[in-house]
């Protein structure tokens, strides 16, 4: 049957049952888990190959899958008939000639001339559709897919290009707890054909992407067969010689960010404006040097701290770790950072106000360092006895101040009894004694002026035995030996 002549219409009991038989199997999740996983998209494709140019490509750079009979054998026959039976107002006509002085409305930077349905939300079996292909590749918070039903009539054809395009998306597809805008890139390209009975005559899809293509990088729109490959890949649909319809599904796995830059010739807006390749060239220029300049600035740090990045280095090198992490988080505090290389750079959080906290922190630790050399310099210069003495002097303060505070703990518990007794006594009795209090404290006066004599006179006494045992051990001279005395 010549699919699209009939568009939009009925179909047998047959038809019926393949298109039922799709939608059954699209709704089972187990059973498209099962054929996804088989299938296994990404383990085909492999990594994304790095841009080059065309002399520079071999034949193993960038992987071109065809994979026939993609679909069950049933499944597939209910998927060619979702695409025919798209009605004919649907179906918009995508065209542009590739002159750059007339616009180019759709978006697609090559010549081109095919029809694409734009809204398919109400039509039967579509969103399934989507649904399972969506799914070849794992999912992942920061990849998309979006995809769209396309038709090749009689003169239809698709440029030369290469796919490559940002594009904006709604985080909230993915999450819908995440909200705002991704910039993504186009990362991978698929083309699922679904037109029977290609006859001669019919568009082909040739493969660009290296400098002298072959007739093997030529391929027959198979029914049921599906094209993947890593954007930036060249490629183009040759014009439909024949009066049968090939319907095919089109699309990309989208991921956020910027994957490749875009020549400057690509593009529905540089095809608009017609920029020549020299302007390209030197806006790539221009980049690289805003880059470079930016680079540059970013290892502009100042001496104090590039001495510190030396020690660090140093530090590193006789495995002194305590040090070197000391100095990184000094250089952390002023919005410094160490790159992969171990070159210090400024980072997002530097300012001139953390360079100044910094140093000023840097100041203070080095003072006191200087005036404890200072003291252990002169200490160096005493001799040994009155190191002796100093040592002694200084154990028996910390024995007084011990036996104070012993004393005054003693001293406090006694007074502390008896101001509890007397508060007891006086609230009974309801009145105080004056006369009493007083004498009291006199007494109390005298007994610690009494000890505090005692004491002094012990400290003296222990430091004369201290001062005369230190100098008693110190060693004496060994005598000369006398010289025997002559017979």
């Amino acid at each position: 049957s010549k699919q699209g002549k009939e568009g939009g219409g009925g179909g047998s009991k047959g038809d019926e049952g393949a298109l039922n038989a799709f939608l059954k199997w699209a709704s089972d999740e187990e059973a498209v888990r099962k054929w996804q996983r088989e299938i296994n998209l990404r383990k085909i494709l492999g990594t994304r190959p790095n841009v080059m140019s065309k002399d520079k490509r071999e034949r193993g750079n960038g992987v071109l899958a065809r994979l026939t009979n993609f679909f069950p054998d049933e499944v597939a026959e209910g998927a060619a008939i979702i695409a025919s039976r798209v009605p004919e107002e649907r179906w918009n006509m995508l065209e542009w000639n590739g002159d750059a002085s007339q616009p180019c409305l759709d978006g697609i930077s090559a010549a081109h001339r095919f029809g694409a349905v734009v809204d398919p939300s109400d039509l039967v079996g579509v969103s399934e559709l989507y649904h399972v292909l969506s799914g070849l590749m794992p999912p992942s918070a920061d990849r998309y897919s979006a995809f769209h039903l396309g038709r090749l009539q009689q003169g239809d054809f698709v440029g030369s290009q290469d796919d490559a395009a940002y594009c904006v998306v709604d985080r909230s597809v993915n999450d819908p707890s995440r909200s705002g805008i991704a910039k993504c890139s186009r990362d991978i390209a698929v083309m699922l054909f679904l037109g029977k009975d290609q006859g001669k005559g019919g568009s082909i899809f040739r493969d660009l992407y290296h400098e002298m293509p072959t007739a093997a990088d030529s391929y027959e729109l198979e029914f049921n067969s599906l094209m993947a490959f890593h954007v930036p890949r060249e490629y183009e649909l040759t014009i439909n010689q024949s009066d049968s319809t090939c319907f095919f599904l089109f699309g990309w796995f989208l991921k956020e960010g910027e994957l490749y830059e875009l020549e400057e010739s690509k593009g529905p807006a540089e095809c608009q404006q017609g920029l020549s390749k020299k302007k390209s060239v030197k806006l790539t220029a221009k980049r690289k040097l805003r880059v470079k300049a930016r680079r540059e600035e970013a290892y502009q740090v100042p001496a104090e701290f590039l001495k510190l990045a030396e020690e660090r280095e140093e530090a590193r090198r006789t495995k002194d770790f305590e040090r070197a992490d000391r100095i990184r988080e000094i250089c952390s505090s002023a919005g410094l950072k160490f790159n992969a290389g171990g070159r210090l750079m400024k980072s997002k959080d530097f300012s001139e106000k953390l360079v100044k906290e910094a140093l000023l922190k840097l100041q203070e630790k080095s003072n006191p360092s200087s005036s404890s050399s200072s003291a252990s310099k002169s200490r160096k210069k005493e001799s040994k006895t009155e190191r002796i003495l100093r040592q002694a002097r200084e154990a028996q303060e910390a024995e007084g101040k011990k036996e104070e505070r012993k004393g005054e703990e003693e001293e406090k518990k006694p007074k502390e009894h008896k101001k509890a007794k007397e508060e007891q006594s006086s609230e009974l009795a309801g009145s105080s004694t004056p006369a009493g209090e007083k004498e009291e404290k006199k007494a109390s006066k005298r007994e610690d002026v009494k000890r505090a004599g005692k004491r002094k006179a012990e400290e003296e006494e222990e430091e004369k035995a201290m001062a005369a045992a230190a100098v008693k051990k110190e060693p004496k001279k060994p005598k000369k030996p006398k010289k025997p005395k002559k017979p």
